[in-house]
């Protein structure tokens, strides 16, 4: 069965049964006779926080709607992360200052559980690795708001310059409805240089006054993988920071970690590195339609007027002739008065391009290749086209041969694939052949907006030709496999496995200019299991792998080996592809892998050789989306066959572990088929011993409906009162 059939049978997955009721935090009505599920939710959720070397001041605002017809008070139960050491707090409940308690962690366990034991409601156990703050709620009328402020301070965790901090979120597999509004505003003070400011978890703005400060902003709707609010920052004395996050499962030998290192932001105009840049335009006549070539040309205006002072460059244009601006490279702006600028000539020169005739792609990079030349700087080369060869070589492997060919490696090859009638196979081997990323926009999708949101991200080099190496543990399987160039504002991520533990060190070097450069910084990869709340940096890694796994087969052809990690992956970290969304279907075992790999394989076979049209952009369009993946959350969203968002459900990780929805049970994807299976009531006796032995993984069993997990070797199955049998 293709893709199409598949991604085409698959609705955005639906929400569990509505009960706003336990949003950020669970309210309890204060009459025992009333039921507050579907009676009170939380509208919004902004939190403020101030943060000041290792201390945090925050404000978190809730703002709760009663949805019945008559007036609602109880208490309000709030998650306190566990990470964060509280040292004062306040709360302000519609303008009147009330009482509340802290309950620390491990008394805190005991009172979700007394409550789970009341309501007989499990969603509860969501909050049950975290602190607890109890509050009074006045009454809400019929159909009113009131808005619940909560100030609390303390310290947060560190480790050699790094700084975490954690917000426990609203689960939308949990409360059904997520807050209309979340917002987060963190603002970073530090006496020392902030360089890494990062979440792992939301897609936040970073906003750097100087060396000293940082804003991180995220407004919007809940990621659809509702993580906990994650985010780090780093300080340090150098110029470049680095940061080691690992993890590593109870048991396991190995690990994965993520590094990430980041030049501060207010680093000397003599460290950004000059270029040799070469734009290469296809005005070729399918440019005429949708103002294509309008805003083509409008992109690379923006590209040429952010040049640096330092950077050299040219312009070639092309369709079924290729015209080079300048007869050699140029610096954008003259050495003094009276002299032409060719950054202005090229403007004009841009201003002035027509779209019409065929398209001759191979002469057309060759022609940029020639002009760049031998150097000792960074050679960059920004592709633009919306069609596929026309005239001369039309061959897509002898093309891209071609290129790599005459480019021995040299220049980083950027790629911009404008509509549907593109070659994707062709656009996506000369990117990844040439140490660069290939893009696509989509119809309707502003060509000048994505052109120049790219080049600002690679305007300003720092490091080129950065390698990393690992010293005191083994490494294996990092990705991105070429490490790119190190640019001013943006982190550098890797991810990758490592086998022992002990210290060790990291070490970059790279050129700045003509310049080596080498930095190192020592690390420690910790032995024994890591705490659960890092198991995002594994499933970020699975995320990686698993698209560049899709993109080895998309460029070399189908693999055995490779198709069976695709599969395992996917399996193990819940991650979805259009390749093995199948894995949802009822029909499906997951421990059935041999015929799992095979229908993955057919899958793989038959659509990737759809190489343009909407299905072939979609596809290479996934893959990329993965192959960059610097956050976990709306992990199983695909663009589908039309190049529309598609949201697979059916699928949920919670921590450790991956739960898959079958026949209506979910079913931990641990679960060993020849294992002893035991039922376990829900709340009953076992059920309560069972959230003991789970320990920081209970969450799982906040899931409702039957859930098969898997504990010691046996098979434990969580069923309604009713629907338990026994053994």
């Amino acid at each position: 069965m293709r893709v199409r059939s598949i991604l085409a049978s698959l609705a955005v997955a639906s929400l569990v049964a509505p009960v706003p009721a336990h949003a950020q935090g669970v309210f309890l009505p204060t009459d025992p006779s009333a039921h507050a599920d579907g009676r009170v939710a939380v509208e919004a959720l902004r939190v403020e926080a101030d943060v000041h070397g290792p201390s945090v001041r925050a404000i978190l605002r809730e703002t709760l709607v009663n949805l019945i017809d008559q007036a609602q008070e109880g208490s309000l139960l709030i998650p306190v992360p566990s990470e964060i050491a509280v040292g004062g707090y306040a709360i302000d409940a519609g303008g009147e200052r009330v009482a509340a308690e802290i309950v620390p962690r491990d008394k805190a366990r005991a009172r979700y559980e007394e409550i789970v034991r009341r309501r007989r409601d499990p969603g509860i156990l969501e909050f049950a690795n975290d602190g607890l703050l109890e509050t009074r709620v006045f009454p809400i009328a019929p159909g009113g708001r009131r808005e619940i402020a909560i100030e609390w301070s303390g310290t947060l965790s560190s480790a050699s310059g790094l700084f975490e901090m954690r917000l426990p979120m609203p689960k939308r597999r949990v409360v059904g409805i997520p807050p209309h509004e979340l917002s987060f505003v963190v603002r970073v003070d530090s006496p020392q240089t902030i360089t890494s400011v990062y979440s792992p978890t939301h897609e936040v703005a970073v906003e750097r006054g100087s060396d000293h400060q940082a804003i991180v902003r995220y407004k919007g709707a809940p990621p659809l993988e509702d993580p906990d609010f994650l985010l780090y920052y780093k300080v340090t004395e150098g110029d470049v920071g680095a940061s080691l996050l690992t993890y590593r499962e109870p048991g396991d030998p190995d690990g994965t970690f993520l590094l990430l290192v980041t030049p501060r932001p207010e680093m000397p105009s003599d460290t950004v590195v000059g270029r040799d840049v070469v734009f290469v335009l296809d005005h070729s006549g399918s440019m005429k339609t949708d103002g294509k070539i309008d805003q083509a040309r409008r992109a690379f205006e923006f590209c040429v007027g952010s040049l640096n002072p330092a950077d050299r460059f040219n312009v070639v244009t092309f369709n079924d002739h290729v015209e080079t601006l300048f007869d050699s490279l140029r610096a954008p702006d003259p050495p003094c008065c009276g002299t032409a600028s060719p950054r202005a000539d090229a403007i004009a020169k841009l201003r002035t391009v027509q779209a019409d005739g065929g398209t001759d792609i191979q002469s057309a990079l060759l022609a940029a290749l020639d002009k760049l030349g031998e150097s000792s700087r960074p050679q960059t080369i920004v592709f633009l086209t919306d069609g596929q060869a026309t005239v001369g070589e039309r061959d897509p492997a002898a093309i891209a041969a071609a290129v790599m060919k005459r480019n021995e490696g040299r220049a980083r090859l950027f790629v911009f694939g404008v509509g549907y009638d593109v070659n994707t196979a062709l656009l996506n081997s000369l990117s990844t052949e040439n140490r660069g990323v290939a893009d696509y926009v989509s119809p309707g999708e502003d060509i000048e907006v994505k052109v120049s949101q790219f080049y600002s991200r690679i305007g300003k080099p720092v490091l080129s030709d950065v390698s990393v190496e690992f010293s005191g543990v083994a490494t294996s399987d990092i990705y991105p496999k070429i490490v790119p160039d190190l640019f001013l504002g943006q982190d550098l991520l890797l991810v990758g496995h490592f086998s022992g533990s002990g210290g060790g060190a990291v070490t970059l070097r790279g050129r700045l200019g003509d310049r080596a450069v080498d930095m190192k910084w020592p690390v420690r990869f910790p032995d024994g299991a890591s705490p659960t709340s890092r198991s995002f940096v594994a499933r970020l890694w699975a995320l990686r792998r698993i698209g560049h796994l899709v993109e080895e087969i998309r460029l070399h052809g189908r693999s055995q080996e490779l198709v069976d990690s695709v599969v395992s992956l996917s399996t193990r970290f819940g991650i979805l592809t259009e390749y093995t969304a199948f894995l949802t279907e009822d029909g499906v075992s997951l421990t059935a892998h041999v015929s799992n790999v095979a229908r993955c394989g057919d899958l793989l076979t038959s659509n990737l050789a759809d190489v343009s049209g909407a299905h072939g952009v979609a596809q290479s369009r996934n893959s990329e989306s993965l192959k960059s993946r610097a956050q976990v959350g709306g992990q199983n969203v695909q663009r589908g066959v039309d190049d529309r968002w598609v949201e697979i459900g059916g699928v949920q990780c919670m921590g450790r572990r991956t739960l898959w929805q079958k026949h209506g049970e979910w079913i931990d994807g641990s679960v060993k088929d020849d294992a002893k299976t035991v039922d376990v009531p829900l709340f009953s006796v076992a059920y309560f011993d069972l959230v003991k032995r789970l320990g920081d993984e209970a969450n799982v069993l906040a899931l409702r409906g039957s859930i098969l997990i898997a504990l010691g070797g046996t098979n434990y199955r969580v069923v309604p009162e009713v629907a338990a049998t026994p053994r």
